[in-house]
């Protein structure tokens, strides 16, 4: 344990990595002044339609379980042991792992921030600043100028070690990138998305299965479902930004209705009651971020999504985030107090993978919008599926590497590729091929009766 009750930290985003982040330099004794440009968690609505729900595998878990959080953090989630696919022939259910018991964990956001928040507050050596806007950084004299969201009063403070927890729109990598100590990109996607609240039903809950993770796949749209503690559903339509059946085209209470009844009529008598939840906020673009470099000299680094933003189709992002606070305290254990070694490691270990991540995150949208209709990819899928029910030491699908192992997301991915290619020389493509002709054979008898 690093005994340093001298030494101070600045964080700049209280949001979910910014707390974690917190939490774990505080057990290692250090003095934490962390600044957010909000008001406290606390104090805001329990949905924030942005990003409602958050989902926790086995790498966030971890990071919460050092700090002694995830008994409690438990408590507040529901358990999702596979996902149902909605088709046009019916449910076709995928379980992420019977024989390991894989599963992930549905949280709502705001109730992940306030526990984090909660959890601070044990701790003395924390203190944290609202409405405090970080809005310029000097990397040479190491001082930070602050607005005050409520006066509009500037102040300046002089800090030690600055670490950038502030979000995909981080003004630290900002001030960092036009001081040019590093260069940012941003992969915007022509798509987006939108978040809508279903409240349960004053006589029941929502008819979908609640330990589950629902999709509803179409060639050019698609729907994620989340079930919730309190039996209440989320869904995040994914779609377009412009053109036909887009974010761009759906204005009104009937063209949404158009567009639902027919792509998704079996959830549509769920979302008509809060159309205009859809209606009235923006949709928000695809985005990942790569950043060439992380950290400058000994004093400032960036952590989670200021520093490698990803799209959300793995459910990777604060998963990944919780990941950098927990292996950002181990080089602290290892190298501390030489500083720029802490951060050189940090992003030696840390930024190949998440590269390889948004990569992943992107290939996998072309699979949730195009292909869970294809019979031939839903066969693959599940020929991956058994394979990986009765041969779990030797075949994994890349879902299972990403989001229910620790292995590195780089690691993952290439052990993912040699057993694909093993599988494929014992055979995997000839039974992808005999499943397909199965379902294709099945559905035509389904048509003829």
């Amino acid at each position: 344990m690093i005994k340093t009750p001298d030494k101070k930290v600045t964080i700049i985003g209280a949001g979910m990595g910014g707390s974690l982040l917190a939490i774990y330099l505080a057990r290692r004794n250090f003095i934490v002044e962390i600044y957010e440009s909000r008001e406290s968690i606390e104090n805001l609505p329990v949905v924030s339609y942005k990003s409602i729900n958050q989902s926790l595998c086995v790498r966030g878990i971890r990071a919460l379980q050092e700090v002694q959080m995830w008994d409690e953090v438990k408590k507040l989630c529901t358990r999702e042991a596979g996902r149902i696919i909605h088709q046009k022939n019916g449910l076709l259910y995928q379980a992420y792992g019977e024989k390991q018991g894989l599963a992930e964990w549905s949280i709502n956001r705001n109730d992940l921030n306030c526990a984090l928040v909660r959890e601070m507050k044990k701790y003395s050596s924390i203190h944290t600043h609202y409405n405090e806007r970080c809005v310029h950084i000097d990397f040479e004299t190491r001082e930070i100028e602050f607005e005050n969201q409520l006066t509009k009063a500037h102040t300046t403070k002089k800090v030690e070690l600055l670490l950038g927890a502030d979000g995909i729109h981080s003004v630290v990598r900002k001030e960092m990138e036009q001081a040019g100590h590093l260069r940012a990109k941003l992969d915007v996607m022509d798509w987006g998305y939108k978040n809508m609240y279903v409240p349960a039903p004053t006589d029941g809950s929502i008819p979908f299965q609640k330990n589950a993770f629902h999709l509803w796949s179409k060639k050019k749209a698609a729907i994620f479902g989340i079930p919730n503690r309190g039996n209440f559903f989320t869904c995040t339509i994914t779609l377009p930004l412009t053109g036909p059946d887009s974010f761009e085209s759906i204005q009104s209470t009937e063209s949404f209705e158009r567009f639902c009844t027919e792509h998704f009529p079996d959830l549509y008598p769920h979302l008509a009651p809060h159309v205009n939840d859809f209606l009235t906020q923006p949709s928000t673009p695809f985005t990942s971020l790569y950043t060439s470099k992380w950290y400058y000299r000994d004093f400032c680094i960036l952590l989670g999504d200021a520093a490698h933003a990803v799209t959300i189709f793995y459910g990777q992002g604060i998963n990944a985030a919780f990941e950098d606070c927990r292996i950002f305290a181990e080089c602290l254990d290892t190298y501390y107090p030489d500083i720029e070694t802490v951060f050189q490691i940090f992003e030696a270990r840390r930024k190949p993978d998440t590269d390889v991540l948004a990569d992943v995150c992107k290939a996998r949208f072309i699979d949730l919008k195009d292909r869970y209709e294809m019979p031939l990819f839903v066969s693959r899928s599940n020929v991956e599926m058994i394979l990986e029910k009765y041969f779990p030491e030797n075949f994994h699908s890349l879902y299972t590497l990403v989001v229910h192992t620790t292995m590195s997301y780089a690691v993952a991915y290439k052990r993912y590729r040699k057993e694909r290619h093993v599988a494929r020389l014992f055979g995997m493509d000839a039974l992808v091929i005999w499943k397909t002709c199965i379902y294709l054979i099945t559905n035509m008898f389904r048509k003829a009766h």
